[in-house]
């Protein structure tokens, strides 16, 4: 065979492959060739063009790597092959960061800041301060209202959070306290829960709030429930209930349940008081709460049996009774803490 320098070719003719036969590892040279070239690809220093075969579609781009064809280059043997790529870390920061399976969480139980570098899509929840029972012939107090929103895209940037507490326990006789409101700005947007109602006491109504307090003896209604849905996709993620009312006035007094955010308080029947209304479950928050529920209303009191209201599922607080159950003092007892739960009404 002539060496290629012996070779006349012209305007037009091309060499064929076995003119350079017995050039060594010409097959090696043309792989490293593709791979310099892929490597430049990659920076984004050129683009290829028409690059006859070998090549593989992997610019980088803002979001990662782009699986895509492109019009510049073709895929190896026609048969699309594809690189990952590893996606930017998101670095937030915020409350008490606890990671379950695949989720991280933020818990907070004081005011504070979620800050984040990257925008993200995030599932919240955010409940106001539970109501206090009231104190004499007390009504429940109602939970705090709850907002919970999945899938909502968060911008990069410092979001402020707002505690909502829960009522103060009553040490004299009178209604009960109501809850605080927490809020939480989501990308310049205000979120707001609402604070639960105080129940009511010696024959007066709930109060109303996130959700209604538990009306007291002598037909004292139910405080309403208040929470309105937030801005966003629907305006429909909130939730919560009244208190249930107390009864006809005659002993034993018992008063009704306030409202949780998964149900109404219940009102008086006979001599028994009424349960608090069932929290809220919240399945990917599981992990938290009283079982993945929350915001559940306390319990009304009875003075002189121990058919006392028992406080809603997700943390509302037990009734108070004359006798020794729940507690000898007739105290009602506390909603969970960090739930948003209502308290017990005293006797």
């Amino acid at each position: 065979m002539a060496n290629l320098k012996d070779i006349n070719y012209g305007i037009g003719k091309y060499l064929e492959a076995s003119d350079a036969s017995d050039i060594p590892d010409i097959g090696t040279n043309r792989k490293n060739l593709d791979l310099l070239n892929f490597k430049v690809a990659t920076n984004n220093a050129y683009a290829l063009y028409n690059f006859k075969d070998g090549m593989i579609d992997a610019y980088q781009t803002e979001g990662g790597v782009d699986t895509g064809g492109s019009s510049s280059t073709t895929t190896y043997d026609s048969a699309d092959k594809y690189f990952w790529g590893r996606t930017p870390s998101i670095t937030a920061t915020g409350g008490t960061i606890t990671t379950v399976g695949d989720y991280t969480f933020h818990h907070f139980t004081s005011s504070g800041d979620f800050i984040t570098d990257t925008s993200q899509s995030i599932d919240w929840l955010l409940i106001g301060g539970g109501g206090a029972g009231g104190r004499h012939s007390g009504g429940g107090g109602g939970a705090g209202g709850l907002v919970y929103q999945a899938g909502r895209t968060i911008a990069a940037g410092t979001h402020d959070y707002v505690h909502g507490t829960g009522g103060a326990t009553k040490t004299t006789d009178g209604v009960g306290a109501d809850g605080n409101s927490s809020t939480w700005d989501i990308s310049g947007v205000t979120m707001t829960a609402q604070g639960g109602g105080g129940g009511g006491y010696h024959a007066t109504t709930g109060e109303p709030g996130g959700s209604g307090g538990g009306g007291s003896r002598g037909l004292g209604p139910g405080g309403s429930g208040q929470q309105a849905g937030q801005p966003g996709d629907s305006g429909t993620y909130g939730f919560s209930y009244p208190g249930g009312a107390g009864n006809t006035g005659t002993n034993p007094w018992p008063a009704g349940g306030g409202g949780g955010a998964g149900g109404a308080g219940s009102g008086t029947s006979g001599g028994n008081s009424g349960p608090g209304g069932a929290g809220k479950e919240i399945a990917i928050f599981s992990a938290f709460g009283v079982g993945g529920f929350f915001a559940g209303g306390g319990g009304g009191q009875t003075q002189d049996t121990d058919t006392h209201g028992t406080g809603g599922s997700g943390g509302g607080g037990d009734g108070g009774a004359g006798t020794p159950s729940p507690a000898a003092d007739g105290a009602g007892r506390n909603g969970v803490d960090y739930t948003g739960s209502g308290g017990g009404g005293s006797s």
